[in-house]
């Protein structure tokens, strides 16, 4: 979207995703993980970016995931590593 609306002010896509977030909250599903958190890799609500990630082996959350009690809508996406360059503590 940036490439074809450039002056498309980012904060109209903040609130867009919020917007989002409360629908998804409204109809009763939650978020698994958040962004660049630490987790232990579960296949019951992850997808691993390598088949050879093992269950309990620390993995990064790089995309959340929704899940509507024990119903994954969408797994959150894990992977070993953070992206090249990213500092976590900022």
């Amino acid at each position: 979207m940036a490439l074809t609306k450039p002056d498309l002010p980012a904060k109209n896509l903040v609130s867009l995703f919020t917007s989002l977030d409360n629908l998804m909250d409204s109809w009763g599903y939650t978020v698994i993980g958040e962004t660049w958190e630490q987790v232990n890799y579960n296949p019951q609500i992850h997808q691993a970016d390598s088949d050879d990630i093992q269950e309990g082996e620390l993995v990064y959350i790089r995309f959340i995931g929704y899940q509507n009690c024990d119903k994954i809508l969408y797994p959150a996406k894990v992977s070993r590593t953070l992206p090249a360059g990213f500092d976590h503590n900022n």
